[in-house]
């Protein structure tokens, strides 16, 4: 058993999907979350411990799920993608200023554009996140 952050005990198991698939479902009629429903049926399943009976304070109810904007998921891909090409150009960078190559120096030019452009994407998906609520 493992104890999160949260001090209380957790369990995690592995579900194969049409098992999923119906848990998913019950919940939802239950209008609870997935642990929720879960926490509920080993509560009633257990027998109840000496001098007192199990029970549980009532699950929040289940969260709507929400998915960003088309345009929000493209500007985070391309903020991706620009991170990722940094991490690329930061490793030619140095293998350049280890072997003493003459394009080692524009090489840190372009690396500090493109960082400075990274940090300028980072800004614009953080703007919108803020912007939709999500």
């Amino acid at each position: 058993m493992q104890q999160p952050s949260s001090g209380k005990p957790s369990v995690y198991v592995r579900l194969p999907l049409d098992v999923a698939a119906a848990l998913d479902a019950a919940s939802r009629l239950a209008d609870v979350s997935r642990a929720g429903w879960v926490r509920k049926r080993i509560v009633e399943a257990l027998p109840p411990s000496e001098g007192s009976s199990l029970a549980l304070s009532r699950s929040p109810p289940r969260r709507s799920v929400t998915f960003p904007p088309a345009d929000l998921v493209e500007v985070a891909k391309l903020a991706g993608n620009v991170a990722r090409a940094n991490g690329a150009l930061v490793q030619m960078t140095k293998a350049l200023r280890e072997s003493s190559h003459p394009a080692h120096l524009a090489a840190e030019d372009v690396l500090a554009d493109l960082r400075s452009t990274q940090e300028d994407l980072l800004g614009v998906v953080t703007g919108l996140r803020r912007q939709l609520d999500v």
